[in-house]
């Protein structure tokens, strides 16, 4: 129990190899600080912010504080000079101020997304992504999260 504990609270890094052809091993651990050979310094929120909206953007601040577990981010986000826009549901979303939206009528061509890819999974709000897709269809109750197929911007399908 000790061990699961740790795992959880403190930063680690599996070490390779952990097995080589036709042999297994137990997992050996380092702390990440001895992996990198340096401290591990805490993220500035800031730059956290603003490379999730690089990625996911327009997004609101629930979906910021899903992806990356940090709190507080409202205070952030008002510091920031940051794009708003509002959803279907009358929340803020923003968005990086150099970053449009495209064209309403711009094609939006398939796209596969890889098994637990951050896009599925960045999101508060998953029917942003997932649509009419139940969530179970796409994420197992253990976590597991499916290589999808996207559609017009939303999952149509599993791979």
């Amino acid at each position: 129990s000790l061990v699961n504990a740790l795992r959880n609270w403190i930063p680690l890094v599996q070490l390779p190899p952990r097995g080589v052809w036709g042999e297994g091993g137990q997992p050996v651990y380092a702390t990440v600080e001895e992996w990198l050979g340096r401290a591990v310094e805490s993220p500035d929120p800031a730059t956290v912010v603003t490379r999730y909206l690089g990625a996911f953007g327009p997004a609101g601040v629930a979906d910021l504080q899903k992806w990356s577990g940090l709190t507080g981010l409202r205070q952030v986000v008002a510091g920031l000079e940051l794009r708003t826009y509002r959803d279907d549901q009358g929340r803020v979303l923003y968005d990086l101020p150099d970053a449009g939206l495209p064209d309403p009528d711009t094609p939006v061509p398939a796209r596969f997304v890889a098994d637990f890819d951050n896009l599925v999974l960045s999101h508060a709000d998953r029917s942003r992504i997932l649509g009419e897709v139940a969530p179970g269809q796409v994420m197992t109750v253990n976590g597991i999260v499916r290589g999808t197929v996207l559609v017009d911007g939303f999952v149509g399908g599993t791979w």
